[in-house]
């Protein structure tokens, strides 16, 4: 699972071209916040994680 805010300062652009760096199940959510999306989206954060979660149960 990766994941981008739209409004990180950090990483302009997002992280959606390093998907070819994983070996297993991946997926790329794309949410309207900044870099410290725990914070700033917690929602989407949790999902995120529900979501891998998920993938071992």
């Amino acid at each position: 699972m990766t994941l981008d805010g739209t409004r990180d300062p950090l990483k302009p652009g997002g992280t959606a071209s390093h998907a070819p760096m994983f070996s297993g199940r991946h997926e790329h959510r794309v949410v309207d916040c900044g870099h410290n999306l725990p914070w700033e989206a917690p929602e989407d954060f949790a999902a995120a994680v529900l979501t891998v979660r998920s993938w071992t149960s």
